[in-house]
């Protein structure tokens, strides 16, 4: 990932501050970290505002979202009004989007830059080291003609010496292709810090489904744990009532068995009271009918029952 500005930071990522400012002065570009599509485009706005202590979109000012192949989310805030891309724009690493300026909570020109994982939670950015390499197009005017100079000069002599049919690289010449050899290892260092960068988000976002995983797990082992207490306390609860039900069957047994004790001793009573009556009646004295006696009988059954 490359830096967003050319410009020295004042205020590095922290816990508190989970992004990096880059300084309004200098280079007043804003460049894409990563290649991507722009997501989001906000150009509404001139000047900053004060404080409210309470973080908005609105304090970013002017700012432009990126979201990356690789799922994570760059974002560029406080640029100046009419400088930003519009949504959907797709851009190249390095390539500029906006213009440093000073909106939103902003008390100063100055560029605010965030990272952010496929879950759009902000992390600390890596970026790959600047090259060293020589680059012809930051040799000064005057060193160029000294090489030439010496070009020339390396030529004549060869000539002088008859050697111009073995051909020996210039200085130029040579200088010309160790910088295109460098510039071939600095495209293969490129390309390996880019598969780096995937990997290193791959592994993240591994990462990150370990841990889901993790907590699922913990979520069914719990589960289980309260499935085995419902069914050992189902299992207590069956056989408490299977006591209580077969201490509440011996007891209406036992007040069967009564009943038909009761039954017996009522009858031999019944059997009796018909042999006084019988008596009685052979001594032509009042007696109990049969329908009397059963009524005895029963009104006794009852009152035992009860």
């Amino acid at each position: 990932m490359t830096k967003p500005s050319k410009n020295k930071v004042t205020g590095p990522y922290s816990d508190k501050h989970r992004g990096i400012d880059y300084s309004g002065k200098g280079d007043s570009g804003v460049y894409a970290a990563k290649e991507g599509t722009i997501i989001q485009s906000i150009n509404a706005y001139n000047t900053a505002w004060e404080n409210t202590g309470k973080l908005t979109t609105r304090d970013y000012g002017n700012y432009i979202k990126m979201k990356h192949a690789d799922g994570t989310f760059t974002l560029y805030a406080h640029m100046a009004k009419d400088s930003v891309l519009e949504a959907g724009t797709s851009v190249r690493a390095g390539e500029r989007i906006g213009t440093i300026g000073n909106t939103g909570n902003s008390t100063g020109a100055h560029l605010h830059f965030e990272y952010r994982n496929s879950e759009n939670i902000n992390i600390e950015p890596v970026f790959e080291k600047e090259s060293t390499m020589p680059d012809m197009m930051q040799i000064s005017k005057a060193d160029f003609e000294r090489i030439r100079a010496g070009s020339e000069r390396s030529e004549a002599v060869h000539k002088e010496l008859g050697l111009e049919g073995d051909h020996v690289a210039t200085p130029i010449e040579a200088f010309i292709s160790a910088i295109k050899t460098l510039r071939g290892y600095q495209a293969d260092a490129t390309t390996m810090r880019g598969k780096l960068s995937k990997a290193e988000a791959e592994i993240l976002n591994r990462e990150e489904q370990v841990g889901r995983l993790k907590d699922q797990l913990l979520e069914l082992e719990q589960l289980k744990q309260t499935e085995a207490a419902i069914y050992s306390n189902a299992v207590k609860a069956a056989e408490k009532l299977n006591t209580e039900y077969g201490l509440r069957l011996d007891s209406m047994q036992k007040e069967l068995d009564q009943v038909y004790k009761d039954k017996g001793a009522l009858q031999i009573r019944v059997n009796v009271l018909e042999a006084d009556n019988k008596q009685l009646r052979d001594k032509g004295k009042p007696m109990l009918s049969r329908t009397q006696i059963i009524a005895i009988f029963i009104k006794k059954l009852i009152e035992r029952i009860k």
